[in-house]
């Protein structure tokens, strides 16, 4: 949950759609970050669903919420052909494998879903994990992000004896 830029337009579910699948995306969100490629949503969805994942973001109020909701009464998560498109459209074999990832999170079982589930279902070529040992392991994490084709960041990362946010981390 993060708290939604007061200078921006509230989002939509379609804006909000238009994210995850790339449909329309030019009409409802242009970043304004040099960096930034536009399809990063896009790609977490994949790697979501890659991971037996459910993902959402939605604006209530002031809070923006990103939620990722892994079904754990269901069994093993599930694999999937990386060769067969999805009910959306969306095709995993498009995502590419080995892909070296590099995560911080304040969660312990966060980690453990990214680790096993990047590894497992999503062709990941080294999942490194940061934010077990705290404030500690961030000189760890911004030497992996440097090397790394995709980063997972938590931006609120409450971690003993103080917050750091994800985001300045980043920057």
């Amino acid at each position: 949950t993060n708290i939604a830029n007061p200078n921006s337009t509230p989002m939509t579910a379609k804006f909000v759609e238009s994210m995850f699948s790339g449909a329309d995306r030019h009409k409802h969100h242009k970043s304004n970050h040099h960096m930034s490629s536009g399809i990063g949503m896009m790609h977490s969805r994949c790697a979501a669903r890659a991971c037996g994942t459910d993902i959402s973001l939605c604006q209530k109020g002031s809070l923006v919420v990103f939620q990722a909701v892994v079904d754990t009464n269901s069994g093993p998560l599930p694999t999937v052909d990386r060769h067969s498109m999805e009910d959306d459209g969306v095709q995993i074999s498009n995502f590419p494998l080995g892909l070296r990832f590099c995560c911080i999170d304040d969660s312990e079982v966060a980690l453990r879903i990214l680790n096993h589930g990047l590894q497992h279902h999503a062709g990941a070529g080294e999942v490194q994990i940061f934010g077990r040992n705290g404030a500690d392991d961030v000189p760890g994490f911004m030497s992996c992000a440097q090397e790394a084709d995709i980063i997972i960041c938590d931006n609120h990362l409450d971690f003993p004896g103080g917050y750091t946010s994800g985001l300045e981390l980043l920057r």
